[in-house]
């Protein structure tokens, strides 16, 4: 019985010796999704935008200043 780690490596040796196989292809490149958008907001305490990105209705990763 092969445990699937070792058929896993072994079938990653075979594709780097076939001329570097999915290594030599180019990276994807995906389109963001549609649902994706930037909102700003105008801080007077600070007196700078704050801009958030939001996927949806829900604001994702930290606000840009």
């Amino acid at each position: 019985m092969i445990h699937r780690f070792a058929l896993a490596c072994a079938t990653a040796a075979l594709l780097m010796l076939r001329g570097g196989g999915l290594l030599a292809q180019q990276p994807v490149y995906l389109k963001p999704p549609s649902n994706l958008s930037y909102e700003a907001e105008y801080d007077p305490q600070t007196n700078r935008y704050v801009v958030y990105e939001k996927v949806g209705n829900r604001r994702v990763g930290s606000p840009a200043r």
